[in-house]
């Protein structure tokens, strides 16, 4: 599992959670996303599960690498499947602005209708480096499973 947490956690404990499974034969992995707007991650915003294509957890970890390493300065990203979306900008050397976005009837339905719940949050770079490489590291996991 990857978490990534609110820069400013105390005052405003918004958190994103994204648990990658082993790949199956045909190359998907299944997901699940979960956005929490509480310190103790018990009161979840929405939860999103599903499958994404194997390469979409890779895509995701080297765009956030090169966000968090100053190489790029925006994240648009939609898996192939487009259960949820994320988008970040950086705001200054020290705070980056995410968007994440659960897909509402991907959710509840499996349909995937473009629209959906988000939450905003910033991080630092050294969050997003901790977030890409946990991502990665479940990435490199559901290969070799």
């Amino acid at each position: 599992m990857a978490t990534l947490r609110n820069a400013h956690f105390l005052d405003s404990p918004l958190s994103v959670d994204l648990v990658l499974e082993p790949a199956g034969e045909d190359g998907w992995c299944d997901f699940t996303l979960t956005l929490f707007d509480d310190a103790a991650l018990e009161h979840r915003v929405i939860a999103c599960s599903g499958s994404l294509a194997s390469d979409d957890y890779a895509r995701l970890a080297d765009a956030l690498e090169l966000i968090a390493s100053g190489t790029s300065t925006a994240i648009d990203f939609a898996p192939f499947d487009p259960a949820f979306l994320v988008r970040s900008r950086v705001l200054g050397e020290d705070d980056i602005e995410f968007i994440w976005m659960a897909d509402k009837g991907f959710a509840d339905t499996g349909v995937s209708t473009d629209t959906g719940v988000a939450i905003v949050l910033t991080a630092h770079p050294a969050q997003v480096k901790v977030f890409a490489d946990e991502l990665a590291r479940e990435s490199s996991r559901s290969m070799t499973s």
